[in-house]
């Protein structure tokens, strides 16, 4: 149950501008969805954070690409274990899948009951996310969410993806 309705990888990168470039080039990406900064607080186990970056999405098929570049200390420490050492490397390192749930009561019964650590946690307007941390189990953080169907769409959410219905299957 718990990577039902993976939709998402995550990579962080110094330089969100030439990983575009690079995905696109390579991978054929486009029509990112941009959020040029997102400006977000969050909560973390060492207390509220300002999370600054850059984001910008791409759907592969019915994969989303996630492409994160930390603006501040406090964003940069949530990723420390994916960025590049060397600043000037803007190679996208992979951070965490993504997984959808279908209702904001569904996402949070879930992640009390798993009951792992989490890296952070926050919301914007229509949309939720909680970074789990399980890396000691599987070697990355999962990010579990929810959203509106008007965030979904925002988001370019394929037409011919089907939506999370029912986690029990």
């Amino acid at each position: 149950m718990f990577f039902k309705d993976h939709y998402q990888n995550g990579y962080v990168t110094h330089d969100i501008d030439r990983a575009i470039d690079l995905m696109s080039s390579n991978f054929g990406l486009s029509d990112y969805v941009m959020f040029d900064p997102a400006d977000i607080p969050v909560n973390t186990p060492h207390g509220p954070r300002a999370y600054k970056a850059r984001m910008a999405l791409a759907w592969s098929g019915g994969l989303q690409i996630e492409l994160i570049q930390p603006l501040n200390d406090d964003t940069r420490v949530l990723y420390r274990d994916a960025l590049a050492a060397d600043v000037t490397d803007y190679v996208p390192r992979f951070h965490h899948v993504a997984v959808r749930r279908p209702t904001l009561e569904a996402l949070r019964a879930e992640v009390k009951q798993l009951g792992f650590p989490f890296l952070m946690d926050g919301e914007v307007p229509g949309f939720v996310f909680y970074y789990i941390d399980v890396r000691p189990q599987i070697g990355h953080h999962v990010e579990m969410t929810w959203a509106t169907d008007e965030m979904w769409a925002f988001n370019q959410w394929p037409a011919d993806k089907p939506a999370p219905r029912n986690l029990r299957t």
